[in-house]
């Protein structure tokens, strides 16, 4: 099976700290026998061909280089706003991400194509079947959330819904995201609930040869508004008085940065919080083992977009970190309220301060917390479960043709 996948976040060179969920499911898909290529959107630094591994990367141009800016560090939707020529762009990508499809499909015999999120891979990709009906082969959609929950007027919610239509398979990474796809009238045995995975087995699993500290609280994200960071700030600010050896690390960036260290710096937090910047994957277990909370304090922006599933805190949990998560949907697979974490109200900085107060006074809860954690994590999400199953579909996918 040779298929193509269709991506805007992706590594753009070796060893780059942005998320590589889809880049680890290719490596997956190859490792098992399946030839991939990744279509991904050029960016500064970044070749226009290369391997990784087994795996072909072909990156396509679609502007001046200084101002490919769209795409990685935050998001497309981010970027937009971030930049004054973030909507200005959108067009260009579009139509150049369009060509790039058309290229490969022209260029290499695939059986299918694989495209992460419904806008705008998926959408790129539906349009070109419809335009050139001889280039349609079987087209597979993973929506990650973002692309479900943002822009949501009128107008995008019929674009959406369109291309639901059209896709031959639609996985989401969420029980709540499937729930909420169905208002797009999408058809239930076209959707799958089908999560990304960790490889919990490997890599995120606690580190002996660090030492845990019983004050260390950790968030690992995009610096963007859906992330919640602001309230988590405001929360551990509440609990400096009583827990003088507090410590707050956010590991990250992205375009609300500056202004998170501004609310530090006027909440007199600046000796106990921590911005650590972005680390790539393999830094991330020596961390969460370092820290004895995790926080996923996602909330929904004023765009609508929110998370479509926390790995973050399945790859916190799988290290043994206690987690305490937001009441939003996207975490219900994932965390169960007083038994594999804690869950507060979305938004609720004081129950946020509460829940991390408890764990802070109860040592022995909040590791049986976290052992629980890991244990629920690695039977359901670790990378030869999610492979298995997306194999399975894709080649099902292939042999429906």
């Amino acid at each position: 099976m040779r298929i193509l996948v269709l991506t805007s976040t992706f590594p753009r060179w070796q060893g780059d700290a942005e998320p590589g969920f889809v880049h680890e499911l290719c490596k997956h898909l190859s490792d098992r026998g399946t030839r991939v290529d990744v279509l991904a959107p050029h960016a500064a630094g970044a070749s226009l061909y290369e391997r990784l591994g087994d795996i072909s990367v072909y990156r396509y141009k679609y502007f001046f280089t200084r101002f490919e800016k769209l795409a990685y560090t935050g998001g497309i939707n981010a970027n937009m706003k971030k930049y004054w020529y973030g909507r200005l762009l959108v067009p260009f990508f579009l139509f150049s991400q369009c060509l790039a499809i058309r290229h490969r499909l022209k260029q290499e015999q695939y059986d299918l194509v694989h495209a992460h999120w419904i806008i705008p891979q998926a959408l790129c990709c539906s349009l070109l079947f419809r335009l050139i009906p001889g280039l349609a082969i079987p087209l597979v959609c993973t929506s990650h959330g973002g692309d479900l929950y943002s822009f949501n007027n009128s107008l995008f919610r019929h674009v959406k819904k369109r291309v639901i239509a059209k896709v031959d398979h639609l996985c989401v990474v969420s029980t709540a995201m499937r729930n909420d796809v169905m208002s797009f009238n999408a058809r239930e045995d076209k959707v799958s609930v089908l999560s990304m995975g960790v490889d919990l087995s490997g890599l995120f699993q606690p580190d002996v040869n660090v030492r845990r500290h019983p004050q260390k609280i950790i968030f690992v994200g995009r610096f963007v508004e859906k992330k919640g960071i602001s309230l988590l700030i405001e929360a551990v600010s509440k609990l400096k008085k009583d827990f003088p050896g507090i410590e707050l690390v956010l590991v990250g960036d992205g375009p609300v940065r500056r202004r998170l260290q501004e609310q530090v710096r006027q909440s007199g937090m600046i000796e106990c919080v921590e911005f650590h910047g972005s680390v790539h994957q393999s830094g991330l277990p020596a961390l969460f083992s370092s820290a004895a909370i995790a926080v996923v304090p996602s909330t929904i922006d004023q765009s609508g977009d929110r998370e479509g599933l926390g790995l973050v805190a399945i790859e916190a949990m799988g290290c043994e970190c206690a987690v305490v998560v937001s009441s939003t949907s996207a975490m219900e697979d994932i965390v169960a309220d007083g038994d594999t974490g804690l869950v507060f109200t979305m938004d609720n900085a004081d129950e946020l301060g509460s829940k991390l107060r408890y764990l802070l006074q109860h040592a022995d809860e909040r590791q049986s917390i976290a052992k629980r954690g890991r244990e629920f994590v690695r039977e359901r999400y670790d990378w030869n479960v999610i492979t298995s199953r997306y194999q399975a579909l894709l080649e099902q996918q292939v042999k429906s043709l």
